[in-house]
């Protein structure tokens, strides 16, 4: 009779045992279910957060050239702020703070004698072009001339290429365009971007 009640004593014993082990792991599960929840939340947040950034990229006459991430509407100062500032070669006259970014800029800020090599050519005349430089994927067939070697003709040919063929993914691809070889392209690199 003694070793009835003490087996069933065991399972019962045995019973609660499984049911707070039970109550344990539904716990553990709600929790973990909170868990994935909250991180779900948080992956959401910082994918909405990345879809605010950009990255550009700064060279030339900066403390601290390389690729810096901001805000989607940040404007050109904050880049140059986080390149640690001009260098004292730096030719400020041309560099437009004030303008817009978009992912994947690449900015070269030019030194006071580039950018007099460039001025020869076509002066600054106030117009809002990052750092002197010009985008040829964007860039209007005025613009365009401003460039050494790069008359109307080649000009209109540049933006019937991008009509065409669409845009630039380098600035190596120009010499696809008809009339920009080796010779043209060595004289306008420096300052054309995409």
């Amino acid at each position: 009779m003694i070793r009835r009640y003490f087996f069933y004593n065991i399972i019962i014993v045995f019973l609660v045992l499984q049911l707070a082990g039970c109550q344990m792991r539904e716990e553990e599960l709600i929790s973990c279910d909170e868990t994935y929840q909250n991180k779900e939340q948080i992956e959401t947040s910082d994918s909405v957060k990345n879809n605010n950034l950009i990255y550009v990229y700064i060279t030339g006459c900066v403390k601290n050239p390389g690729v810096y991430q901001i805000k989607k509407d940040e404007r050109l100062i904050r880049v140059v702020e986080l390149a640690g500032g001009f260098t004292s070669k730096a030719s400020e006259e041309c560099v437009n703070l004030a303008s817009k970014l978009e992912d994947g800029t690449h900015i070269r800020i030019l030194s006071k004698k580039q950018y007099k090599k460039s001025s020869e050519g076509a002066a600054c005349e106030g117009k809002s072009k990052t750092s002197d430089l010009i985008n040829i994927n964007t860039a209007s067939e005025e613009e365009l001339c401003s460039l050494a070697g790069i008359g109307e003709n080649k000009a209109s040919s540049i933006v019937e290429y991008r009509r065409s063929k669409g845009l630039f993914k380098s600035i190596e691809d120009i010499k696809n365009v008809s009339g920009i070889g080796d010779a043209v392209f060595d004289k306008i690199k420096e300052y054309i971007i995409v």
